[in-house]
């Protein structure tokens, strides 16, 4: 006799409290392990340089390297990850269509 259970597909509510934390990321990396990826999301801006021409040449030319910070981790599974990149495509191209012209990006 079969004893297993049919699974049953529920929908997801998803909750996201007004005062859940939000975070501007300037820069984003992915790594990629067996069944699963990693999202790391950095914030960083570039340096105030001030002065005359030539100073500003020199400390932009003295500059070696920018500290980010991280912000958030993200550890997607691999089924997840499929689902993120076709919808980030999909809103990517919708947003392209809506507000290409405002901001100047390429279409």
């Amino acid at each position: 006799m079969d004893e297993r259970v049919n699974p049953k597909e529920v929908p997801l509510v998803m909750l996201a409290p007004a005062d859940a934390a939000s975070h501007f990321a300037t820069y984003c990396t992915i790594q990629s392990q067996p069944g699963y990826f990693i999202l790391n999301f950095f914030q960083g801006f570039p340096p105030i340089i001030t002065g005359s021409k030539e100073e500003m040449q020199e400390k932009i030319d003295a500059i070696k390297s920018l500290e980010v910070s991280l912000v958030s981790r993200v550890i997607l599974p691999e089924s997840v990850m499929e689902s993120y990149v076709q919808a980030e495509n999909t809103n990517w191209q919708r947003y392209k269509v809506t507000f290409a012209d405002k901001n100047d990006i390429e279409a």
